[in-house]
C-alpha cells in the first residue's frame, strides 16, 4: 500500500544547494561486481542518471543534490545512457538509478522509453528505481520493450509503521 505525498517544506526547508549538473550526462557511472539474485557474482554496469528531483522528500535522502530543477530534457536521458556505456567495460546486468523515480514522466519522459529500451537490449538484467505510487501500466510497457528482465528497486529501509512515516517516504 501507498500513502499521500507529504509535503516538501519540513524536508526540503533544511537542505543546501544542488551540485550542478549537465542534463546530457550522468553525474556517475562505473561496474562493479555484485551478486545476483541466483547468487552468482557478476559485473553490474551503475549509471547515476541526471534528471528531475523527485517528488517524495524521504527524510534521509540526499540524491536530491544531482539533479535538475526543472523536468528531464527529452533526449537527455538516452544520451547519458550512451555516453556511459561508451566509456564502461562490458557488464552483463545495468541499474539505471536517477534520484529517483524511472517512470516519473517529469524524471523520464515516456518518449524516452523506446531508446533507452534499444540501448540496454544486450543486458541480462535492466534494474531500476521507481517508487510504488509511481508502479502503474507503464511499468509493463518498458518491461515488454527490453528482452532482459526488468526489475524494479523501491527504496523501503524499514517496515517499522511509525518510523516508516517518519521518514516520509508516503508508504505504508
Amino acid at each position: 500500500p501507498v500513502g499521500q505525498l507529504h509535503t516538501r517544506q519540513p524536508v526540503a526547508a533544511r537542505r543546501g544547494p544542488r551540485e550542478p549538473v549537465d542534463p546530457y550526462r550522468p553525474y556517475a557511472y562505473f561496474v562493479e561486481p555484485e551478486r545476483t539474485a541466483a547468487g552468482a557474482v557478476e559485473d553490474v554496469a551503475t549509471l547515476f542518471l541526471t534528471n528531475r528531483e523527485c517528488p517524495f522528500d524521504c527524510l534521509m535522502c540526499d540524491l536530491w543534490k544531482h539533479t535538475l530543477a526543472t523536468p528531464t530534457p527529452a533526449g537527455a536521458v538516452p544520451a547519458q545512457i550512451d555516453f556511459a556505456l561508451e566509456h564502461l567495460p562490458p557488464a552483463r546486468h545495468v541499474k539505471l538509478y536517477n534520484s529517483g523515480n524511472f517512470f516519473d514522466k517529469k524524471a523520464i519522459p515516456p518518449d524516452d522509453h523506446p531508446a533507452i529500451a534499444a540501448l540496454v537490449a544486450g543486458f541480462e538484467t535492466v534494474i531500476v528505481e521507481n517508487h510504488p505510487n509511481l508502479c502503474t501500466a507503464d511499468v509493463l510497457r518498458f518491461r515488454d520493450r527490453i528482452p532482459g528482465q526488468l526489475e524494479v528497486a523501491i527504496g523501503l529501509e524499514t517496515a517499522h509503521p511509525e518510523t516508516l512515516a517518519q521518514l516520509n517516504k508516503a508508504m505504508t
